[in-house]
């Protein structure tokens, strides 16, 4: 239905017995109603028609609805045998189908409702997705692969399948025909369903964090059927696979043949277009049976990944190496070796390739990949591609070898492009976005641009063939006002009121991170751009006064720029040249400057904690602008001392202490600059850690011997005694103040126990000597004690010194203090304004139990408990579900419940680690158990994720005790709220929402996750697929032979025991993979790090009682440290060497070695690791990469990697053997577009006044300001600086 706001379901009964009918629907946002019942408007003997009219008006969208029929005797049939029908409103007809017709098998029965050609577009692109998703095989890597083939000559739809170039293509054409008969009545064609399947198939090979939009900015391709301007099709019947014979592109090009080709083929016309589409081959494989070349692991490895991965091993060096020009560290990259392969058994042509490793774990590139770092003009033999001349590198691990061949010369045009791509991903994204999308548009005329995407290409829809769809897609209305040719002027100060609706939040945010991007490696300038907004937003309301009932002022987008305590940002941050006022100025003067402002600080909070910290949920606007504010700055705390906390913070902003203490922990982002403030320098330890929104700022409190510095000056401030090099790090007494009793041992020193690396103390510098005046610290009990206490809790100081990994009790009180702070003395402010909006049908009711803790005023300290008092559910619960199948889809409010129930059990826990390290690692493993039986082997019985355990297999021990029976939590929430879903949905949605809280937000596996599983009956010999855990046999028969992963796969998969523990009562295996308990409910890499921080040995060694493990040779603290055979032979050979010690360097405090134990001495026995580049080889290179070991023996931050792997991993797990599975239902994709090009009158070289990008109105001031003339310099040729150019 299009375009409609009513449309009548109907339902035509073949049976006279039915005394009703009710409709169900499914609304477009996954909510659903309850049944309704329909009207009767005929009979004819035993067919009665019911019809049901549904109003369309609030929602567009993918609808659902299905039947429930009632006979004569009560009885109900839920899946009745029917005929099923859609008719438009108005009796205009309309669109039906999609999910199901006749026979009434599908549980919901789909339609479309759509306003714009946008809805149609979202509505196709969410089916791609899901077949992506749902299907076996690296579909992602063959629609972008179809795309390029399917452009060769232009876009039409239409591949030849008999030219050897096109196979493989005929598994992606068959995955989209569904979507192309679905959508054609629509006006999508099938060249753009292929083209828009590509597009997604790009945007969601992107790594986590990485979500550049690949926008469809046109609709309207003819298929070639329907184009007969070429003549191709004259003398045969076109279709989808049988398309015109093109020439594809020889994979033997040189660099200059691979420029001209791509510039006469799709009009790239500069060499960095060339280079960027090529990085396509990070994704996908090659097969000698399509082909002829074999890639069984593609061009790098990671064959479902668009990153700049592939430039990676064709440019050595570092990044340093990059911007200091040296060239021959870019040129001693990996070592290609050029290889043969004969391919008549396959009838594919011979082929020549470059390979790096040994097969079959090799990676291969073509000549035409080599071609964009090496020159290979004449070195290339004519007939089949052999290089002999010349050899990509010297044989670096061979100096005697030399170079028996010459190195082929670098290739200048691409060389320094492929090696920038190298170095920035983000650069390599926003280029392969523009060129991809380029390509797609060969051969189309897009010169008159597209103000709202998507729109038609010209003379789509006239003198159309008959075979063309006929009904064109309806235009968007433009909703975006139009800027002027430069920015506005400031504007004045006058009171307005705009909601903000979650569409522009998204985009402030987007904005935001696009200009801290900008930034590159510059890390002095990106943090006072940041912290310039954070300061910005609490000068704003660190005026309020809530004792002064005539001017409170507080959030009011009005700051007294003229004051000095305001200095700074009238210069940097909010000024007509900055940033932060363009961007407006140019898309949001709409707003009051004061939610503007509040949410800008709320992206900057959110990139800067990793996503940790996204306050988007709380947001409210409807602040009005303040016109005057005359003396706003002497509102503002002096630096002196805790006397100005207590009067600004807690007596005028009515915030408690710890509150006060949370806000200042934005200190932590930022810089003092001595040009405004008169401070200078960083409150943390380095550059890069000055733009990390985190609890460093704390830590350092207590890490430093802080000293006053400028002592008798106005603005004096503290240093300390050690050495800080370019950046100084520094305190002001408001930060001092808030541990140490400064303003009674003034002048002292936070810590006289610190020495200088060359003797002296650190308290002692500048000629003032403090080694011998420690400051003092508050009274317990005092008020000022609270401030000290809650900087403890936020710092996650540990009573024996050091600190632990966990931000969530400062981001917890951050939140709460940041809410209040930003809406002291206002009402009526409102949330986010949806987009689009849920008007709506019956919502799912709201979880009656668990509750989630309310914030209280301040943030709450961890009570102590002998036991956590679980919320219990508000009925008795339901005897465990029977097998019987259910397979309905999850809505996103639903998820969004389950994780929210989850947190409220996990943080029902207290201080009680231990439990909540078997509650948290005992739904993980529930979730693992039930993948871990699949056997990809096993056609008849495969098994897998189907919410069946064989609960009596001793494998499977703890799970019906702890995690799944009737008086489990999990269970009661099951039953009480969810039972409606299959357990197998369920448990996944309740693992996603363990691995996002243990992970402190960083891993969020929301918008991969999908359902539709059904429970299987039965399960019998579930159990003996478990992998035993006796050794990396195991791991190989049950991940990689069963499961079909691969051994990085099942490297990250065993990552999860990083949370957990062992429980002698029912695995025999005691203890916790990590190092405290503490960390045993934290989901990162520490798991890995322990295998190469611990000198492991086994222990119960041929026990009557206990399995034999590993445990260390050091002191265990009440929580043995332990480690499983199949965690072991990730990184050693214990199979080789066993017994064996995995580190006999280690010594304990007594000089005893470590790995002598319990009378066994195994100090001279190391244990063997493996072969490079051998099978397990690639485990034990996985462990290093996911725990960042370092060259020095030490690790890295970085969580990254394994979050990445984990995510990919988990994915293939959950889904495998399955299809159809969909995401959640309502879950919002925003719709963005790109730029168009046209090209500026060269005699004039004047900039657009303005164009559209990603759905935004932009400018040139907006181009130049992020640095951005690389990808818009045709539409801004005078202000990038290219009019001589023309």
């Amino acid at each position: 239905a299009l375009s409609e706001s009513t449309v009548t379901l109907m339902a035509v009964v073949f049976d006279d017995d039915i005394s009703t009918v009710d409709f169900r629907v499914q609304f477009p946002d996954g909510t659903r109603s309850n049944f309704s019942p329909g009207t009767r408007i005929s009979t004819v003997g035993d067919l009665t028609t019911w019809t049901f009219d549904l109003d369309t008006s609030a929602q567009k969208g993918l609808y659902g609805y299905r039947i429930s029929m009632v006979d004569r005797s009560g009885n109900t049939v839920r899946h009745p045998e029917v005929s099923l029908a859609v008719e438009g409103g108005g009796g205009s007809g309309g669109g039906g189908g999609g999910g199901g017709g006749g026979g009434g098998t599908e549980e919901f029965i789909e339609f479309l409702v759509a306003d714009t050609a946008a809805d149609i577009v979202d509505a196709a692109r969410s089916d791609i997705t899901s077949l992506i998703n749902g299907h076996p095989t690296n579909l992602a890597a063959k629609f972008v692969r179809m795309a390029f083939h399917d452009c060769v000559g232009g876009c039409d739809g239409c591949i030849d399948l008999t030219n050897g170039d096109n196979f493989g293509l005929e598994e992606p054409i068959d995955a989209l025909d569904p979507v192309v008969a679905k959508f054609a009545h629509f006006g999508m064609t099938r060249a753009d369903v292929w083209a828009l399947a590509s597009l997604e198939g790009a945007r969601g090979a992107q790594a986590n964090g990485d979500d550049l939009p690949f926008p469809m900015v046109w609709f309207g391709r003819p298929n070639c059927e329907d184009a007969h301007a070429s003549g191709d099709c004259v003398e045969s019947d076109c279709s989808a696979k049988r398309g015109p014979h093109r020439e594809l592109p020889s994979p033997h090009l040189t660099t200059q043949e691979l420029i001209s080709f791509f510039n006469d083929t799709f009009g790239f016309s500069e060499a960095w277009e060339t280079v960027a589409i090529m990085g396509a081959h990070t994704l996908g494989t090659l097969d000698r049976a399509n082909s002829g070349f074999n890639g069984p692991n593609g061009w790098l490895g990671n064959t479902n990944r668009l990153n700049n991965g592939y430039y990676n091993d064709l440019i050595g060096g570092t990044l340093t190496d990059f911007q200091s020009g040296n060239f021959e560290a870019l040129m001693n990259s990996a070592n290609w070796r050029i290889a043969f392969y004969n391919n008549s058994e396959f009838g594919t042509p011979n082929r020549w390739e470059w390979e790096r490793r040994t097969p079959p774990d090799h990676f291969v590139m073509l000549n035409s990949d080599v071609a964009l770092v090496r020159d290979l003009s004449g070195l290339i033999d004519d007939g089949d591609g052999q290089v002999s001349q010349c050899q990509f590198v010297c044989n670096r691990n061979d100096p005697q070898t030399g170079c028996p061949l010459p190195r082929c010369p670098h290739a200048e045009e691409t060389f320094d492009i492929a090696a920038e791509y190298k170095h920035d991903n983000v650069k390599f994204l926003a280029d392969f976005q523009s060129v991809f999308t380029k390509m797609l548009e060969a051969g189309s005329d897009t010169s008159e641009g597209c103000l709202t995407p998507p729109c038609p290409l010209p003379g789509t829809f006239t003198d159309s063939p008959s075979s063309s769809p006929t009904t064109p897609l309806p235009s968007a209305s433009p909703t975006i006002p139009q800027p002027t040719s430069s920015p506005t002027p400031k504007p004045t100060r006058t009171p307005h009121i705009s909601i903000m609706t979650e569409a522009e939040y998204d985009a402030l945010d987007a904005d935001i991170a696009a200009l801290s991007e900008a930034f590159g490696t510059d890390d002095i300038s990106r943090a006072h751009f940041l912290g310039g907004i954070v300061r910005l937003v609490a000068h704003d309301f660190m005026d309020f006064d809530a004792t002064n009932v005539t001017n409170p002022m507080g959030p009011d987008g009005c700051i007294d720029m003229d004051h000095p305590d305001n200095s700074g940002l009238p210069q940097d941050v909010w000024c007509d040249d900055c940033p932060l006022t363009q961007v407006y100025n140019a898309n949001f003067i709409h707003l009051s400057k004061a939610d503007f402002w509040v949410a800008a600080a709320n992206a900057v909070i959110r990139i800067a904690s990793g996503g940790a910290l996204d306050l988007k949920n709380t947001y409210v606007s409807g602040r009005a602008d303040s016109d005057s504010c005359d003396s706003q700055g002497l509102r503002l705390p002096a630096a002196s001392g805790c006397d100005q906390v207590e009067l600004v913070f807690v007596d005028r902003l009515g915030l408690t202490r710890a509150e006060a203490v949370a806000l200042l922990g934005a200190h932590t982002i930022g810089r003092g600059d001595a040009e405004f403030s008169g401070h200078h320098g960083i409150w943390v330890d380095t550059e890069a850690q000055s733009v990390v929104f985190d609890k460093r700022y704390y830590q350092e409190i207590f890490n430093r011997a802080w000293i006053p510095r400028n002592l008798n000056d106005p603005l004096q401030d503290w240093t300390w005694g050690g050495n800080n090099g370019e950046s100084p790090r520094f305190m002001l007494s408001t930060d001092i103040c808030l541990f140490y009793d400064i303003e009674t041992t003034f002048p002292c020193c936070t810590d006289t126990s610190l020495s200088l690396n060359g003797g002296g103390n650190q308290c002692d510098r500048g000629g003032v000597v403090l080694r011998n005046t420690p400051c003092g610290g508050y009274v317990p009990g005092s008020p000022r004690a609270e401030f000290a206490s809650a900087v403890e809790l936020f710092a996650g100081k540990r009573p024996g010194g050091g600190f632990n990994n966990d931000n969530s009790p400062f981001y917890s009180g951050f939140s709460s203090a940041w809410s209040k702070a930003t809406t002291n003395g206002l009402s009526g402010l409102q949330p986010l304004v949806p987009n689009p909006p849920t008007d709506s049908p019956t919502l799912p009711q709201q979880t009656t139990s668990p509750t989630i803790p309310q914030p209280t005023s301040g943030p709450t300290l961890p009570q102590p408990s002998s036991a956590p008092t679980l919320p219990q559910p508000s009925t008795s619960p339901t005897p465990k579900p029977t097998g019987s199948p259910v397979s309905d889809i999850l809505s996103e409010a639903e998820y969004d419940a389950i994780d929210a129930d989850v947190a409220a059990l996990s943080a029902a826990f207290g201080n009680d680690n231990v439990s909540r390290a078997h509650f948290l690692g005992g739904i993980v493993r529930l979730v693992a158990h039930d993948f871990m039986d699949f056997d990809q082997t096993d056609a008849t019985n495969p098994m897998g994720p189907d919410g069946c355990i064989d609960m009596d297999h001793p494998d499977n021990s703890g799970l019906p005790q702890d995690v799944w029976c009737i008086d489990c939590p999990l269970t009661q929430v099951y039953d009480s709220n969810y039972s409606h879903l299959s357990k197998a949905d369920f448990w996944i949605a309740a693992a996603n929402a363990v691995i996002r809280i243990a992970s402190g937000g960083a891993l969020d596996l929301k918008n991969t996750y999908v359902s539709g599983r059904v429970d299987a009956v039965s399960c019998d010999g579930q159990g003996l697929r478990l992998p035993a855990a006796t050794g990396c046999d195991q791991v190989e028969a049950v991940f990689v032979n069963r499961l079909g992963l691969t051994l990085t796969d099942a490297v990250a998969l065993l990552g999860a025991h990083t949370i957990g523990r062992g429980d002698t009562d029912f695995s025999g295996h005691d203890g916790i993979w990590v190092d405290t308990v503490a960390q045993s409910v934290i989901f990162d890499k520490r798991y890995y790090e322990e295998i190469f921080r611990r000198a492991w040995i086994p222990r119960n060694v041929n026990s009557a009682n206990n399995p034999q493990d590993w445990t260390w040779g050091g002191g265990n603290n009440g929580s043995p440290r332990f480690m499983l055979n199949t965690d072991m032979c990730l990184a050693f050979d214990i199979e080789a060497t066993f017994p064996c010690c995995t580190d006999t360097s280690q010594r304990a405090g007594d000089g005893t070695n470590r790995c002598d134990n319990n009378g066994v001495v195994l100090r001279n026995t190391p244990c063997a690791t493996y072969a490079t580049g051998s099978p397990r080889g690639v485990a034990a290179a996985a462990v290093a990469n996911f725990a960042g070991r370092q060259a020095n023996g030490g690790f890295n931050n970085d969580n990254s990697p394994f979050y990445d792997a984990f995510a990919v991993a988990w994915n293939k797990a959950t889904t495998n053997g399955l299809s159809g599975l969909e995401p959640l239902r309502g879950l919002q994709v925003a719709a963005v577009t790109s730029a168009p090009t046209p090209s500026p009158n060269s005699s004039s070289c004047e900039d657009v006044e303005s164009f559209v990008h990603n759905g935004r109105v932009r400018d040139c001031a907006w181009v130049i300001v992020g640095s951005r003339c690389k990808g818009f310099k045709d539409l801004c040729p005078f202000s990038c600086d290219i009019c001589h150019l023309l």
